[in-house]
């Protein structure tokens, strides 16, 4: 009997250790990595490298050891670390395309499924992403309306923070003040500091932000089927989200009771439209399990990076209180105690600069970036990387790369600051990282973090409380961990227009207006017109409304004068004689010719000018600047000690002059040219009201929010610009140094033009150059193509700084137009193409006939 129990139990023994062994191969053989895949420490059987940090302090050590690139698995899953900045930059810049995807997070694919913003891919990724960024140019990144905004949330912060008393801690009411910005855009409505309900809802989101960096959160992600019967962290992280989702969809439910689709206030609205839209379209994701996720992006989004940055700030604050007086010393220079902060002061700041970006970078809240991973067969540093294969670029290794950082260990301003003081930009500064996946919220955060940096230093000065050792050592949650974590999946969109209101909704509102002045005014003629003159006016008055702070009617006498003045000058100036002046001043000074007309019309607007700085005198309050001259008025102010600066009247009215100029005639000459191309072209103008009836309708006014849903009329303005060609020589330009050029030498101080006509009619660029063709801007699909000879707004560092405000104004004026119109020629009137050449290139004089739709 014993013998038998031997041998059953020697069976059993030899069974489970040939079954093992037959575990331990089929291990072996489905994790074998191919040929030349990045190296890295060897993994454990079936669990891999599940006892390596992935924090990246740990990454750091394992790149010096295996190289720049180098690979971990976790249970099954390879992921391959990039480090350094020649690397990253590789990955994220020069092969964008080959590491656009997100890669299964277990742990909040689980809960999310791949909805929203920054855990989706393809299709759904791609409308997802346009749409956010749609609605953040609409309502708030960059704008007039947001910067108030974070003035008015300053207050409030700094308010709660003079309640104290005592030692506290200032987490929480950074976190309110931050995320009450983007609950703005989000709900259309911020929250007060003691909102018991909201103040849960923070709380419940920091504790899952934190415990989703822990390494048992990690464990999960290698074992998630095993996981989902055990107790742990992720149990708690799912409650939490469970209940911030059942709070976000209670905004919902508020938003559809009063909602109104012809006008909405915030991100719901607009999609709640957008879900109307795009019904037949359900890959698109546009349907209320997308919203929530979506919602719960950009909450996070607009939180959790910006506030953590802030309390980095103000601990580097209480660490070094040398430079917390330096901050303070610039902040009472330039903007005093009477006034609060503007994103205007920003370039007059360039120490606070530094140091906010020296916060970015050793603060270093997202040091592993956001987890991407590879859409096809590519290399990377010489190794293979297959497609699907999960990559993470190690940020904190860029921003403390010793090639690139004099002391990358040290809290020190002066990376970013020349032998002069004046800011200076860092390629290797990559706190937002780049690529396809940047985050599409930069612009939004450097603006919190200037504008609540500087009003907290401006109010304040922070100590540590006594005995306490300040130590620079983080804490592992989201804000400072690895790839594997979703949560630096946020962030919005894109770009904040730099000058004077561009993009922003207060100025979208004023060009919607003045498109109803501007076809009111059509309506009124009676037969055929020229619309030249409405068209200047209508234009003009939207940088004067910036410039002057008011815009003027159409039949004022007096600045329908100052326009045919200008009108006159533009167009002499391209005259042969006055050329002859440019090549002859001395002698052409004491001859007649048209250059003494535009001398003479221009003393006449100058005076004008000289009228409107008068006026703005009489009332001007330094504290509430209202447009560009106040601006400049308090510049003047600022710089009297600094005359090479050049803010005096003088330069003030040939500033407001070159505005005015510029604000005006080139985009009411592309209108000109686009009523002409319309009327020659009349099945053009059928398509193109075709797709306003459909996209807009007749019930209310074209947005800016409008513009991707509107492609072949985007296609056919782009084309009127390339037609039109407005600026064929664009402005000529002066070597800076001698240099070489299409293997010639061009000295130091030689004017050179560059002729954008040529680009703009390139054979090698254009199919049918010679031909008014919006299918030059369509893909085969019919959506809408940017293309790199599009260069009406020249390029470079000279480029037309009013792009993106001529972008606006020829979308809005141009579909108002043609919702409101059919445009079409004189009877018996023979449209030629042939332009006339004056300081632009512009449509002979044409009257139009206009019939109402």
């Amino acid at each position: 009997m014993l013998l038998n129990y031997l041998v059953e139990y020697l069976d059993l023994k030899t069974y489970l250790i040939g079954f093992f062994i037959l575990l331990l191969l089929l291990d072996i053989y489905s994790n074998k990595s191919p040929f030349n895949f990045p190296p890295g420490p060897r993994p454990l059987p079936f669990v891999g490298n599940i006892f390596t940090g992935v924090d990246f302090k740990t990454i750091d050590k394992l790149a010096e050891k295996y190289g720049d690139v180098f690979s971990l698995r976790w249970g099954s899953e390879k992921t391959v670390f990039v480090s350094g900045y020649k690397m990253v930059k590789e990955a994220l810049v020069t092969q964008p395309d080959s590491f656009a995807d997100r890669p299964v997070i277990p742990l909040f694919n689980n809960f999310f499924k791949g909805l929203g913003v920054a855990l989706s891919n393809g299709y759904l990724w791609k409308n997802q992403r346009k749409f956010v960024i749609t609605h953040l140019r609409h309502f708030g990144e960059g704008k007039q309306v947001l910067e108030l905004s974070i003035q008015q949330e300053s207050i409030f912060l700094c308010d709660a923070f003079k309640a104290e008393q005592g030692p506290f801690d200032p987490q929480f009411f950074l976190n309110n003040a931050v995320s009450n910005i983007i609950s703005a855009l989000v709900f259309g409505h911020r929250f007060q500091y003691h909102d018991e309900k909201f103040l849960n809802i923070l709380c419940l989101d920091a504790e899952a932000i934190l415990l989703s960096g822990s390494a048992r959160s990690q464990l999960y992600n290698a074992f998630p089927r095993l996981f989902d019967y055990l107790p742990g962290p992720h149990k708690t992280i799912f409650a939490n989200y469970t209940k911030i989702l059942e709070f976000l969809k209670e905004e919902i439910r508020k938003h559809k009771e009063d909602w109104d689709p012809s006008n909405p206030r915030d991100y719901i609205d607009s999609f709640l439209v957008e879900m109307e839209k795009k019904k037949s379209d359900p890959e698109a994701g546009f349907n209320v399990d997308t919203l929530l996720v979506a919602m719960l992006d950009l909450f996070e989004a607009g939180t959790e990076t910006s506030a953590t940055t802030l309390r980095w700030g103000l601990l580097f604050m209480m660490k070094y209180p040398e430079i917390q007086k330096k901050v303070q010393d610039e902040i009472d220079k330039v903007i005093g105690q009477s006034r609060q902060a503007r994103i205007a002061d920003k370039p007059n700041m360039p120490y606070t600069e530094a140091v906010i970006h020296e916060i970015q970078r050793l603060g270093n809240v997202v040091p592993l970036g956001l987890m991407k991973m590879a859409t096809k067969d590519t290399e990377l540093g010489g190794f293979f990387i297959p497609k699907g294969t999960a990559v993470t670029t190690n940020l904190s290794s860029v921003l403390n790369d010793k090639s690139q950082w004099e002391t990358p260990d040290t809290f020190n301003p002066g990376h970013f600051l020349d032998e002069q003081g004046r800011f200076l930009k860092k390629e290797a500064f990559l706190p937002f990282s780049a690529g396809r996946r940047v985050c599409v919220g930069e612009q939004l955060a450097r603006m919190e973090l200037f504008l609540f940096f500087t009003s907290l230093l401006q109010s304040f000065t922070f100590s540590p409380c006594p005995g306490d050792e300040l130590s620079l050592e983080g804490q592992m949650g989201v804000a400072l961990s690895n790839g594997y974590l979703w949560k630096n999946q946020r962030k919005f969109v894109i770009t904040s227009l730099r000058h004077f209101g561009e993009g922003k909704k207060v100025l979208e509102l004023s060009i919607q207006q003045e498109s109803i002045f501007l076809c009111d005014a059509f309506k009124a003629e009676q037969g055929p017109f020229d619309p030249q003159f409405f068209l200047n006016n209508a234009v003009s008055n939207i940088i004067s409304a910036l410039v002057f702070g008011h815009r003027f009617e159409y039949h004022n006498e007096n600045f329908l004068n100052i326009l045919r003045l200008d009108a006159e000058a533009v167009v002499l100036a391209g005259s042969a004689r006055s050329q002859l002046y440019n090549a002859f001043p001395r002698l052409f000074d004491y001859l007649p010719g048209p250059h003494k007309t535009i001398f003479a019309n221009y003393e006449k607007i100058i005076e004008f000018m000289k009228g409107e700085v008068r006026k703005h005198k009489e009332d001007w309050d330094p504290s509430n600047p209202r447009d560009y001259v106040d601006s400049f008025l308090l510049e003047m102010e600022k710089k009297k000690s600094d005359p090479e600066a050049g803010f005096n009247v003088d330069t003030l009215l040939i500033a407001m002059l070159d505005l005015f100029e510029a604000g005006t005639e080139s985009a009411a000459t592309t209108m000109r040219w686009g009523l002409f191309f319309m009327m020659k072209y009349p099945e053009i103008q059928k398509k193109v009201q075709d797709e306003i009836d459909k996209v807009i309708g007749q019930s209310r006014q074209a947005s800016i929010a409008d513009k991707t849903n509107m492609p072949y009329t985007e296609a056919v303005i782009h084309e009127i610009q390339r037609m039109g060609n407005i600026v064929p020589l664009g402005f000529p330009k002066m070597a800076t140094k001698d240099t070489e050029l299409g293997g010639f030498f061009i000295p130091k101080g030689t004017a050179v033009t560059t002729n954008l006509s040529s680009v703009l009619n390139d054979k090698s660029q254009w199919e049918t150059p010679d031909t008014f063709n919006p299918g030059h801007f369509l893909d085969e699909q019919g959506r809408f193509l940017k293309k790199e000879a599009f260069l009406p707004f020249s390029a470079g560092r000279r480029a037309c700084v009013g792009e993106q405000l001529a972008r606006m104004e020829l979308f809005l004026f141009f579909t108002s137009l043609l919702q409101s119109f059919t445009f079409s020629p004189c009877p018996g009137d023979e449209l030629s193409l042939e332009g006339q050449m004056g300081f632009t290139y512009a449509p002979k004089p044409f009257c139009i006939c206009v019939n109402p739709r």
